[in-house]
């Protein structure tokens, strides 16, 4: 089980690619970078 300040840093660090991914041209719909 991860512990909490490891799951933090894994969720901002998901959060700071996710924000990359919105922030450059994308040639996907927005909805779908989730989906992969």
């Amino acid at each position: 089980m991860l512990r909490n300040v490891e799951f933090l840093r894994y969720f901002a660090d998901g959060s700071e690619r996710i924000r990359r991914l919105v922030q450059m041209p994308n040639p996907y719909p927005k909805g779908d970078y989730a989906s992969g």
